[in-house]
C-alpha cells in the first residue's frame, strides 16, 4: 500500500533537495554552462543513488513547496503529467542551506562531527 511521507521527512526531503543542487552548484557538476541547475534525471538518479528516492508524487510536491518559497526555480513540462524538466537553485536556497536564514518547512540532516 502507497505511504506518503510524514510532515518531518518531507521537510527532511525539501532540504536534501536544497542540499543536493547547493553540492553540485559549488563542484560545478551539474550544468557547466549554468552550475546552479540541475536535470530531472541527475536529481533522480542521485536520489536513488543515495536510497532517499521518494515517490514521484512526494519529490513533486516539495519542488512546488521550494519553489512557492522562492528557494528554486522548477522547469515543468506542459505535457499533463506534472513532471519537471530542471530545477535551478536560487539565493535564498542557498542561504538556507548555508544556515544564513531558516524556514520551518525546510530541515537539514545534522552534519556529523569528525
Amino acid at each position: 500500500m502507497f505511504r506518503r511521507l510524514d510532515p518531518a521527512r518531507l521537510r527532511q526531503l525539501r532540504g536534501r533537495v536544497l542540499q543536493l543542487l547547493y553540492l553540485a552548484a559549488m563542484s560545478e557538476a551539474g550544468n557547466p554552462d549554468d552550475p546552479y541547475t540541475v536535470s530531472r534525471g541527475v536529481l533522480v538518479g542521485t536520489l536513488e543513488h543515495a536510497g532517499e528516492l521518494p515517490a514521484s508524487e512526494d519529490l513533486r510536491g516539495a519542488l512546488r513547496v521550494l519553489e512557492e518559497k522562492a528557494a528554486v526555480k522548477v522547469t515543468w513540462r506542459h505535457d499533463g503529467t506534472g513532471d519537471f524538466v530542471s530545477l535551478r537553485l536560487l539565493a535564498l536556497g542557498i542561504d538556507l542551506v548555508e544556515g544564513a536564514v531558516t524556514d520551518p518547512g525546510i530541515s537539514f540532516a545534522r552534519r556529523r562531527d569528525s
